[in-house]
């Protein structure tokens, strides 16, 4: 393994930052919320 040893809990930890960081772009998008019937609640600047 040498110098990739920990290449697999370095991208286990990026990965799920990434994953919580997206989560509100994607319920925002109007693609999503269109197509799975639900409304999240609006906020100042959002209209």
């Amino acid at each position: 393994m040498g110098m990739y040893a920990g290449y697999k809990e370095m991208f286990r930890q990026r990965f799920f930052i990434y994953l919580l960081l997206s989560l509100p772009v994607l319920l925002y998008s109007e693609t999503l919320q269109e197509r799975l019937g639900f409304t999240v609640p609006a906020f100042p600047g959002s209209e």
